[in-house]
Parts: C-alpha cells; sequence; structure tokens
C-alpha cells in the first residue's frame, strides 16, 4: 500500500549548485571534451583499437589451429571472463 510523503520534495535552485573553480566562469558546467588535441587522440585511439582486436584474434586463431570465426567467440569470451574475474578481484577488495 502506498502511503502519501511525509515530508516535502526539496528542490534546489540554480543558484546552489556548486562552483567549478577551475573553469573561468565557475558556476557554469559544461559535458565532454573540448579541447581539439585530446579528441583527435580519442579518436585515433578508438578508430585503431577495433583493427588491433581484430588482429589479435588472427594470432589466436594462429595460436590455437583454429579457423577465424571459433577464434573469434572464443576469444571474446576469454576477453569478457578475464574483464569479470578483475572486477570481482576489485570488488572483493574494497
Amino acid at each position: 500500500m502506498n502511503k502519501p510523503r511525509s515530508k516535502e520534495i526539496k528542490r534546489y535552485d540554480s543558484s546552489r549548485q556548486p562552483a567549478n573553480r577551475d573553469l573561468p566562469n565557475p558556476g557554469i558546467f559544461s559535458g565532454g571534451v573540448e579541447d581539439e588535441k585530446i579528441l583527435l587522440a580519442l579518436g585515433q585511439l578508438v578508430a585503431t583499437w577495433s583493427q588491433l582486436e581484430e588482429r589479435m584474434v588472427y594470432i589466436f586463431a594462429v595460436l590455437t589451429k583454429t579457423e577465424k570465426g571459433p577464434s573469434r567467440e572464443i576469444f571474446r569470451s576469454i576477453i569478457a571472463q578475464e574483464a569479470k574475474s578483475q572486477d570481482s578481484l576489485i570488488t572483493a577488495r574494497r
């Protein structure tokens, strides 16, 4: 059964936003990367990453002496399992 709220919801106006002192206008926030050099480097990294993974799949296929299709699936499952185990180790340490 739903009960009505016992307290009113607090709403904050824009004058109470936290200030970011690193910006020229500390009260204004913007999202995204605006530095052109960083954007170009990030774009280059993203464009190269998929090609690198495909080459890793090819090397994996040569090492395991399998065809490219099944080796791609095996490679992806190994990577996914490794990422999951890394996440669980990090969580366990906390």
